[in-house]
């Protein structure tokens, strides 16, 4: 199954996991889940690229990244899980624009202390973020290496042994 077909299962997830959570998040995760199903249907009919492309449009780009920033914004374990893996979907389809880069840490830095599965979300998110985009340098590359080391710091051996292992993985990228 591809990242794509992923992305349109996740969507809806985030936007039914609660009546708190759905008044928040809802009815964008609904219109996502729309352009996402519309996107998937022109990727089986075309291939893969051409979705990747049209993903990449102004107006697909608002309602895509909206409610995944909204669910990591709310204090929901399971939602911010989601929510982050479906940011590192978007990020491997390269459907986030640069100027969201710094965002998307800021935000990274934020949903850090929910729990061990969140902070293990945000470290693949890290690496494919930094990855995919090697235009990141100076101040918003140390906020993310920052972010590593604050993991490595962590009482969790695996969020810790994760984190060291990230670092070390970006730093030789």
């Amino acid at each position: 199954m591809s990242s794509l077909a992923f992305l349109v299962i996740e969507f809806p997830l985030l936007a039914s996991p609660g009546e708190n959570i759905q008044k928040y998040v809802g009815y964008d995760g609904k219109c996502s889940s729309h352009v996402l199903a519309s996107h998937y249907v022109h990727a089986k009919a075309a291939g893969k690229s051409l979705a990747t492309a049209s993903l990449a449009s102004a107006h697909s780009q608002d309602d895509l990244l909206r409610p995944v920033f909204m669910g990591c914004a709310i204090k929901n374990a399971k939602v911010v899980a989601i929510s982050l893996g479906s940011l590192q979907r978007l990020i491997a389809l390269k459907a986030v624009p640069q100027s969201v880069v710094p965002l998307i840490v800021s935000t990274m830095n934020d949903a850090v202390s929910q729990g061990v599965g969140i902070p293990l979300r945000i470290l693949q998110t890290l690496v494919s973020l930094i990855t995919n985009f090697p235009s990141i340098h100076e101040e918003l590359l140390g906020e993310a290496l920052l972010l590593c080391f604050k993991l490595q710091d962590c009482r969790i051996a695996v969020v810790s042994s994760t984190a060291a292992a990230t670092l070390r993985q970006l730093v030789m990228f």
